[in-house]
């Protein structure tokens, strides 16, 4: 999956889980929310990518 796509899935996502959970849903709210989902898809997509290099050995030290 492309980055664009991944991380727009995730913002959509943790943006709309966030717009479920608050109580009252005024621009504001809304916009620090969606906000803190484009940081939050960012980092998912960092600790997915970093999981994924690990698993296939990517990350092996030097000298073994």
């Amino acid at each position: 999956m492309p980055a664009a796509a991944e991380i727009l899935a995730w913002w959509a996502g943790l943006t709309a889980l966030w717009a479920v959970l608050i109580s009252s849903l005024d621009p504001l709210d809304l916009a620090v929310g969606a906000a803190a989902a484009l940081l939050a898809a960012a980092a998912a997509r960092g600790a997915r990518r970093a999981a994924h290099r690990t698993r296939r050995g990517a990350h092996r030290p030097a000298g073994r």
